[in-house]
């Protein structure tokens, strides 16, 4: 009786591994003692030779068979039913959910080493309001995901223009077009907005288009009601807000959203650059 197999061996007299297993096949399934085997190996570059073996193999008388090993069935679950197991693999393959693990487990860290007291959970559902999203705004942004913020929502009315990629690092040389009006850029605060979310997939951010109102910047009638409007978008967006950040680029633009998380209560960060100054002040809650 005759067997062959892809003999993947690279040895000139030695058969490979994979004969072991069919001889154990054919020894229990037809329990048979003496059979013949081609070992087959391609050899497509002497078409004059051959590398292939051709054996003769005598088999001992088989004894009787082992048991089959169950190799699928039923088990008992939790709730002491049978049925079939299921095991999640989600976190180990899907790479959004890894991206977003590994991301909070430098906070967790953090915490177990040095600040036991530090409330990731808090930080992860505050809804930080970012005035701005300039070079205060894109660096602001990016610490906030580093301590956990998940919520975040940008207020600018500006567009991307050439000089501000070097400088503002959540933007990239082709915002600086706008598809739908080539002759400016894209608006700021959406775009920066869109740009969180491709570094922490699972951050919830927005950007409003805006402006703020500024004292000495007279209003005119024709132009009160859209103003009013503006001023009312603004105190929703604070109203909405656990954390402020002025991080607009001029005095003018910081009075108006000092003035409401002063009525409101509501902590304010206001955070000015200079060429060779830096500030951070705290504005005090009222308890």
């Amino acid at each position: 009786c005759w067997f062959g197999f892809v003999d993947p061996s690279g040895m000139g007299a030695n058969p490979g591994w994979p004969l072991r297993n069919l001889l154990y096949l054919v020894h229990r399934k037809w329990s048979l003692t003496k059979v013949s085997v081609l070992c087959y190996r391609d050899d497509s570059a002497d078409a004059q030779s051959t590398r292939s073996l051709l054996l003769s193999v005598s088999l001992a008388q088989p004894s009787a068979p082992p048991p089959q090993p169950v190799i699928v069935g039923w088990e008992a679950n939790a709730r002491g039913k049978m049925g079939p197991r299921r095991v999640d693999l989600t976190p180990f393959l899907d790479p959004t959910r890894r991206a977003v693990e590994s991301a909070d487990l430098n906070l967790n860290l953090m915490k177990w080493r040095f600040l036991p007291d530090l409330d990731t959970e808090r930080l992860s559902s505050m809804h930080c309001v970012l005035l701005g999203s300039g070079t205060l705004g894109c660096n602001v942004a990016r610490c906030l995901l580093s301590w956990g913020c998940r919520n975040i929502t940008f207020l600018d009315y500006g567009k991307v223009s050439f000089s501000n990629p070097t400088r503002q690092w959540l933007f990239e040389f082709e915002d600086c077009t706008d598809p739908e009006n080539p002759t400016e850029g894209r608006p700021k605060a959406a775009t920066a907005a869109s740009r969180l979310s491709r570094i922490v997939p699972n951050v919830k951010s927005k950007g409003v288009h805006v402006p703020i109102p500024m004292p000495g910047h007279p209003v005119g009638e024709a132009s009160e009601a859209r103003v009013r409007g503006e001023v009312g978008e603004l105190e929703a967006l604070i109203d909405s807000a656990d954390a402020v950040f002025l991080l607009t680029d001029s005095r003018e633009s910081r009075w108006l959203p000092t003035l409401m998380c002063a009525a409101k209560g509501k902590p304010c960060i206001n955070v000015a650059l200079g060429f060779d100054t830096f500030l951070v002040m705290r504005h005090p809650v009222c308890q």
